[in-house]
């Protein structure tokens, strides 16, 4: 989870949060949200290393892409003066049981459903 607040002479300013491209295999997307899976970069033993796998969710987004002229997966959103701009970043290894984008697709949308409909306890 990241939290930031930018202070300056805006009323809002576009930020961008997001991961180098690499070797990818899949992409997914959602209004809110990116994610890829790519090999392990630098691989001497592709078997043994796998793939990766990294996600963005950033409630409010404007824009997202995964694939821009720049070789970056990018969620952009605008930040408001002196208000903090949240947002998550998440990796997955194919080693620890995250096989594919389909698999990991449906972990980074259950985060982002949580993030938008965040359980909320009260103790009396």
């Amino acid at each position: 989870k990241m939290v930031n607040t930018y202070e300056g002479d805006f009323e809002t300013m576009p930020v961008a949060a997001g991961d180098i491209r690499h070797d990818v295999k899949g992409t997914a997307t959602g209004d809110d949200w990116a994610a890829m899976t790519e090999a392990a970069s630098d691989t001497d033993d592709p078997v043994r290393d796998g793939d990766i796998s990294l996600a963005i969710v950033m409630p409010g987004a404007t824009s997202v892409s995964t694939d821009n002229e720049s070789g970056h997966m990018l969620v952009i959103g605008q930040a408001e003066n002196g208000k903090p701009l949240t947002y998550w970043s998440g990796t997955a290894w194919s080693g620890a049981g995250v096989a594919d984008i389909d698999a990991w697709k449906a972990i980074v949308e259950a985060q982002a459903e949580a993030v938008a409909n965040p359980l909320i306890v009260t103790v009396k």
